[in-house]
């Protein structure tokens, strides 16, 4: 009798060991096939980026706009006829805007590498006269002296046509991104909210129904707020910086208004490019370093209120992110997908982060996204 029981027991725990393998293979396998799903969305993602940045470009203008469909239904308009008069305005005015900053934006472009010699040539004078201050001339200038052999006006020229067919290429891809985005966001506004219907018919009992409605409207909510807000802010910002440089004397002030409005989309990556474009200019520009030195500042002050007071106030504690994850996600996005995807790098976060809010599940995800405070 003791020999069975002991077989009996000895048997049990072979199953269990068994049964603790097998749990343990099932869990390799799984995180396997994870891995595996990630790296194939991430191939796929790269190389159909020219497909798949329209459409969620196109999702996030729909976003955006859509509080304004919204508003106009209740005037008394059908979804359709809002969300073609609302992007009709909306193209006609960024086409406008477009050509209005054409022939500036061309004439800097086309003076681009005159501009870079200028600010060559300048930046050796400024070196020169550190230099002399710590006398150290004689080998600084002999550096500046074997610099100078090739500052030969020929190249300026060959440069110039290579810069002009390269932003050339750009914008005709910028041009049809934007195309297809908002012909997407046409679709997806006249709707009239198909795809929170759609999400809601395939969930099988009827909590489900109403948490996945909750939380289709939670995330719509909060992102067209967010892309409002910070929409908003950044043409503020390209406001004043506009303003700013005309004060100050630099040439083209609109252009670099625009750019900074466009460019504090990128988080951490465009306003750096916003003050070396400024900066470079202006010194060209102006006579003494003093005066160069002004429009960069301002341009750095402007945006640092901007993002250390503005953004906060208007954004709220619910959507501040963790500078960490945004900027680990903005270095992602543009090895990615260059600059387009540093574009849609905190927008995405954003989702994420209101996804975190609705579902028990990514609450520990969601505290790691969050701002210190929030």
């Amino acid at each position: 009798m003791g020999s069975v029981l002991a077989l009996g027991i000895a048997m049990n725990e072979r199953q269990e060991d068994e049964f603790e393998t097998a749990i343990f293979y099932l869990g390799s396998i799984r995180r396997l096939l994870f891995g595996l799903t990630i790296i194939v969305l991430l191939t796929t993602a790269y190389f159909a980026r020219g497909i798949i940045l329209p459409v969620m470009l196109g999702i996030l203008i729909a976003l955006l706009l859509s509080p304004l469909v919204r508003g106009m239904k209740r005037l008394g308009f059908s979804a359709p006829i809002a969300a073609m008069l609302i992007v009709f305005v909306v193209t006609s005015l960024t086409v406008a805007g477009a050509l209005a900053l054409r022939q500036p934006v061309t004439d800097l472009l086309a003076n681009a590498p005159q501009i870079a010699l200028d600010v060559k040539i300048k930046g050796r004078e400024i070196i020169e006269k550190i230099a002399e201050v710590r006398e150290m001339g004689e080998n600084i200038a002999d550096m500046a002296s074997g610099d100078g052999a090739s500052d030969e006006p020929a190249p300026v020229a060959d440069e110039r046509i290579d810069i002009l067919a390269m932003v050339t290429n750009q914008m005709v891809t910028i041009v049809s991104t934007f195309g297809g985005a908002m012909l997407l966001a046409l679709f997806i506004l006249a709707s009239d909210d198909l795809v929170q219907r759609r999400i809601v018919e395939v969930m099988p009992r009827f909590s489900d129904k109403r948490r996945a409605l909750a939380v289709a409207r939670d995330v719509e909510h909060q992102i067209s707020r967010y892309l409002a807000s910070i929409t908003l802010i950044n043409m503020l910002l390209g406001f004043f910086v506009g303003v700013a440089c005309w004060y100050l004397g630099l040439p083209m002030p609109a252009v670099w208004g625009v750019a900074a409005a466009l460019l504090n989309y990128l988080p951490f990556v465009g306003p750096i490019m916003g003050m070396i474009g400024v900066g470079m200019v202006a010194l060209v520009s102006f006579e003494t370093v003093g005066e160069a030195f002004l429009p960069p500042f301002a341009y750095f002050v402007l945006n640092a209120i901007e993002a250390n007071f503005v953004t906060p106030l208007f954004v709220g504690k619910r959507l501040e992110l963790n500078t960490i994850a945004v900027f680990l996600m903005v270095m992602f996005w543009i090895w990615l997908w260059g600059f387009a995807g540093a574009f849609l790098a905190v927008p995405f976060l954003v989702v994420v982060r209101v996804l975190c809010a609705n579902i028990e599940e990514w609450h520990n995800f969601g505290r790691f996204l969050a701002s210190r405070d929030g």
